[in-house]
């Protein structure tokens, strides 16, 4: 479908993580490696001749484990994972690990830290390390709408080819309390040497598509150019196709993104969607919708101002009156109204960038 909430890309793979219970909460991510990411066009499938067994699987994630009782031995046929039950004194928490080669350039929801405009509550530190692949250590509530509840914490490892590790521990963790593994050593069996072997076995992806690619770094500056007077730009973020920035008239802070998309021209999921909008004289339709907050926060509202030409590109620029999803609004009204959202998304300079 093509609507495509303003959070979904930076959620998607964070939802495969952490939106299930803690027993299965690598297996969300085996699903996105084995159905690809649509919101990215990468393609991750199941390879038919798997170059390690699953019980290898587990004696290889055994061996980079610290010292304590372990239990609970599984590992999915099929896949490059396992996971396994480990305790150390009073604190038990499971261990899972699944490994990954993404198609490249490698799509930065996969191997970055998650963006704080849609994971506000979450501690998340990025390095490179010194064999040149990106290391995130991610700690943050398994439900961001639970802030103070369950904790995850993701070490994940991704190299320039798409090569990647990830490690996920989870258990009943509270914030202040501490699992048997600490974040040091979940970095170190992301970091283990005895990946290699698996991981250089992986055939390579096919490159994501080569065609025109807005960065989000474009559609952030562009957004920035066709702010009213007055209104002050703050922290960014995005991805291929779509930006964000946090603006702040000086009454409070609002979420402001903008997706850019070429679809092809009568596609029947937005001719459905468009159907009642209006259409203006150059032919583009708009249709605006007010509506809570699609991730909640108290008083949270969402102002969405959508656009569509006979040729199929689309601009949709959507305002939240906080300056992250999960979080109370920070004002009643919006930093820029209807209107000059509207300004923004008819604006030519989105076909030039």
């Amino acid at each position: 479908m093509p609507e495509r909430t303003l959070h979904r890309i930076y959620t998607d793979s964070r939802t495969l993580w952490i939106k299930v219970p803690a027993a299965a909460a690598l297996g969300g991510l085996i699903s996105l490696v084995l159905a690809g990411c649509s919101a990215s066009s990468s393609s991750s499938e199941k390879n038919d001749h798997q170059p390690v067994s699953p019980k290898s699987m587990i004696h290889l994630l055994e061996s980079t484990l610290p010292d304590g009782k372990i239990s609970q031995r599984e590992a999915v046929s099929g896949t490059l994972s396992a996971s396994v039950l480990f305790e150390k004194g009073s604190q038990r928490s499971e261990i899972k690990v699944i490994l990954n080669r993404w198609s490249v350039p490698v799509p930065i929801q996969t191997s970055d830290c998650p963006d704080v405009a849609y994971a506000p509550f979450g501690k998340c530190v990025q390095k490179e390390t010194s064999r040149g692949a990106k290391l995130i250590l991610d700690q943050s509530p398994e439900d961001q709408e639970r802030p103070l509840g369950a904790q995850i914490d993701i070490a994940r490892l991704t190299y320039p080819d798409g090569r990647q590790v990830a490690v996920a521990q989870t258990g009943h963790k509270a914030k202040n309390d501490e699992f048997p593994i600490t974040p040091k050593q979940l970095s170190n069996i992301a970091t283990s040497v005895v990946w290699d072997r698996i991981l250089n076995k992986i055939p390579r992806r096919p490159s994501a598509d080569s065609g025109k690619r807005i960065t989000a770094r474009k559609i952030t500056t562009t957004i920035k150019s066709l702010l009213p007077a007055g209104i002050e730009a703050g922290r960014e973020g995005g991805d291929v196709g779509f930006g964000h920035i946090v603006v702040d008239d000086g009454r409070g802070e609002s979420l402001i993104g903008v997706d850019v998309q070429q679809w092809k021209a009568g596609n029947a999921d937005l001719e459905k969607m468009f159907r009642e909008s209006k259409r203006l004289a150059n032919g583009v339709r708009i249709r605006v919708v007010k509506r809570p907050s699609s991730r909640g926060g108290k008083g949270a509202t969402e102002l969405v101002v959508d656009t569509l030409d006979k040729n199929g590109f689309r601009v949709r620029v959507t305002e939240l009156n906080a300056r992250s999803y999960h979080l109370p609004a920070s004002r009643t009204d919006d930093a820029l109204n209807q209107q000059q959202l509207r300004q923004i998304a008819l604006d030519e300079a989105w076909k030039h960038i």
